[in-house]
């Protein structure tokens, strides 16, 4: 699907990047060499698109006064908002785009 600057991604647009989030989950590994749990960020990423979190909510959630705070977890969340509300730049993609890459060095 076609990543649409300044405007809000469809609801097919949504549920299809769900569904690579979903599918990619299975095969980035759990972890990074610095700690960062990529599963964790991706399930951020899914809870932000099917329950179209607010920037606020995902804070609430994910942010530095969160439990269990991380930064790449609450990056990825920012991000995955940032695409569904269209407001990320031109060169930048999907949220399933970041970790395509690593599924496939799996």
């Amino acid at each position: 699907m076609e990543n649409i600057v300044g405007k809000r991604q469809s609801p097919a647009a949504i549920a299809s990047e769900s569904l690579e989030l979903l599918h990619l989950r299975g095969k980035v590994p759990r972890t990074n060499a610095f700690g960062d749990i990529h599963h964790a960020a991706i399930d951020a990423q899914l809870a932000v698109l099917e329950k179209d979190l607010s920037l606020d909510d995902i804070d609430f959630a994910y942010g530095e006064e969160s439990d269990g705070f991380a930064e790449n977890v609450h990056v990825a969340a920012i991000e995955a908002h940032d695409w569904m509300t269209g407001e990320l730049a031109e060169d930048e993609g999907k949220p399933s785009d970041s970790w395509a890459e690593l599924g496939e060095a799996r």
